[in-house]
């Protein structure tokens, strides 16, 4: 059998995403137990004993453009900083981020650019011949860049975002409780989506023009582990 992926227009990179990391204390856990008054239950059942609790006090936000440039960083300490961490998101698409995704430029195609395009005979993205499809110029709407001679389907199928990407890194075990219990009382986050994976965990978390992503559904290993893989690779766009 021969694995194929179906979703070619997933194949792009993103243009901008955004990486986001919470910091917490570990208070020792103080409340005890409503039957027996013991901070360890000694209740003849079936119980969860709490042994530490978890405070957000830290978070560091990074925007990346198409180029891997750093175009926004902000970092914030307080016992609210998950609460800071919504009203600055929102404050940054009142500013900038929702002129940035309605920005559309025109393709700018050079010489070059048109000789590629009538030479290629293939789409770029899922390798069909064009004997079968429409052929249609693909290009970035951030940047107008030509970047390929695209089947119909596929350019119609890779539509712009219109949200940004945030990973974190175990975010659904982890990070996503703090950012659901702050989007808790907000009038200007709209339009909360949550994708569980079950009642405790969460696939992902999107509001406003935020999609909240959980990156170690594609790397399957801790931030030590992945970091010193990039020691034994050369460095390229998105690695």
């Amino acid at each position: 059998p021969v694995m194929t992926f179906k979703n070619y227009h997933n194949q792009y990179p993103l243009e901008y995403i955004a990486f986001l990391d919470f910091e917490c204390v570990l208070p020792k856990a103080t409340k005890t137990c409503e039957e027996c008054s013991h901070l360890r239950c000694k209740c003849d059942k079936s119980f969860t004993e709490p042994v530490s609790e978890q405070y957000p006090i830290v978070y560091s936000l990074v925007i990346l453009d198409q180029d891997c440039e750093i175009i926004h960083e902000h970092t914030y300490a307080g016992e609210d900083a998950a609460d800071n961490l919504i009203d600055h998101l929102v404050e940054q698409e009142e500013t900038w981020l929702t002129n940035l995704f309605s920005t559309q430029i025109q393709i700018n195609l050079t010489e070059t650019d048109i000789k590629t395009y009538e030479k290629t005979n293939e789409c770029y993205m899922c390798h069909s011949d064009f004997e079968e499809d429409i052929k249609c110029h693909d290009h970035c709407h951030y940047t107008g860049k030509f970047l390929g001679a695209i089947c119909q389907q596929c350019n119609l199928l890779r539509r712009r975002p219109k949200k940004l990407n945030i990973f974190l890194h175990n975010g659904s075990k982890y990070d996503f409780h703090f950012i659901i219990k702050a989007l808790n009382d907000k009038p200007k986050v709209k339009n909360i989506n949550i994708l569980p994976y079950n009642s405790e965990n969460f696939r992902t978390i999107s509001f406003n023009s935020f999609l909240f992503v959980d990156s170690m559904s594609f790397l399957q290993n801790s931030l030590a582990k992945l970091s010193d893989c990039l020691l034994y690779t050369s460095p390229s766009p998105r690695d």
